[in-house]
């Protein structure tokens, strides 16, 4: 995969350029020197730093799988093993749950599971929220298909696959889709939300969700064990950066929430701070 290099040369020039910004972002200060406003405080240093940090991680970290699936003694010796052992432990009643999960976790379940979370958003006046969730949704498939293209990996042996695919392997659509929609409704529930258990069910719940639609896939021997991981790493460096717009976003305006009163809004904005 002639990518696979470039991509291991983009991260390192990415990873580069963060760890001299957040250098850069605590230093000159100290001596006076200007920094772009939102490097400016901590209430949007620290997420702003934080959050592409993450996403420079993420991303290097898929780079280096993909670097490493053409090593037959390494990962792809792996990828061989695993995708055996779940073809060797397919049952029956299994076959029809896992392909039903897959249906689910596809490009159109996922689209669907975004364009409902929206609207339940929009219809609460998160519109900023509502918003995030589509872009995020629509940005995930347009990643899918460009990285398929420019990877190209094929796919599992056809005679093992019990759902028939025509598209490359790497990464999986699945994986990529379902940590961009399942993470970016768990991470709106959490931001929206006050309550601890409804903001942990909210993480556990998206998490299950990624790891067995990602299991799926597997599990139907459509995919290679680094098609599944690659893709919920590259899923999630697009999902740390539209968080973090958002939490950046958030810090920038006064945020009234359905807790907010019209009592404690003057002019519409929050009074003290309140809600925020």
């Amino acid at each position: 995969m002639w990518f696979a290099d470039i991509g291991i040369a983009m991260a390192l020039v990415a990873v580069a350029g963060w760890v001299l910004v957040a250098t850069l972002a605590f230093v000159l200060p100290r001596f006076g020197r200007t920094v772009p406003a939102l490097l400016l405080t901590a209430p949007t240093r620290l997420p702003l730093l934080a959050g592409t940090g993450a996403v420079v991680l993420l991303f290097a970290a898929q780079a280096g799988v993909v670097d490493t699936v053409a090593d037959s003694a390494g990962a792809g010796l792996l990828d061989r093993l695993v995708w055996a052992w779940f073809v060797a432990h397919r049952d029956p009643a299994l076959d029809q749950v896992m392909i039903a999960v897959s249906t689910v976790g596809n490009t159109v379940g996922m689209g669907v599971l975004a364009l409902i979370g929206a609207a339940v958003l929009w219809r609460l006046r998160h519109r900023v929220e509502a918003a995030l969730v589509v872009i995020s949704a629509a940005g995930s498939s347009l990643l899918i298909t460009g990285f398929k293209n420019l990877y190209g990996r094929g796919r599992p042996p056809v005679a093992q696959q019990l759902t028939a695919e025509n598209t490359a392997a790497l990464p999986s659509g699945h994986s990529l889709g379902s940590m961009v929609v399942l993470g970016v409704l768990a991470a709106v529930i959490v931001l929206l939300v006050r309550r601890p258990v409804v903001q942990t069910l909210a993480v556990l719940a998206a998490a299950v969700g990624i790891v067995t639609i990602g299991a799926s896939r597997l599990y139907l021997g459509v995919h290679w064990m680094t098609d599944v991981l690659t893709g919920w790493l590259l899923g999630g460096a697009w999902l740390a950066l539209c968080v973090t717009t958002l939490i950046v976003f958030r810090h920038l305006r006064p945020v009234a929430t359905p807790m907010t009163s019209q009592a404690d809004l003057v002019d519409g904005l929050p009074r003290n701070g309140a809600a925020r």
